[in-house]
């Protein structure tokens, strides 16, 4: 958690999960590293965050779609065969 209101940049006042808010050099370069995924200029960066983090969940979904798709066609293509009096080794 960042303690933005609590001493956030002097010392973690006792709390385990304290992250030290970052400094004025840090907010400057990533507010440049966000400004070059902007759609728009002069757009908020946290529009801009949120853009990405909705990236990184489509290509998560899209990765776990993709396996569940892949295993549930090699299930079918393995029942397929073995009715058909192939022996399938799962192993391989």
């Amino acid at each position: 958690m960042i303690d933005l209101m609590n001493n956030g940049l002097n010392g973690n006042n006792g709390k385990e999960d304290f992250i030290p808010c970052p400094s004025c050099s840090q907010l400057e370069k990533i507010k440049q590293l966000l400004s070059e995924y902007q759609t728009f200029d002069n757009e908020s960066p946290i529009v801009s965050i949120d853009l990405l983090i909705s990236e990184v969940k489509m290509w998560r979904s899209k990765d776990s779609y993709e396996r569940k798709l892949k295993s549930t066609m090699i299930a079918k293509m393995v029942k397929n065969l073995e009715s058909q009096g192939f022996q399938v080794d799962g192993n391989n």
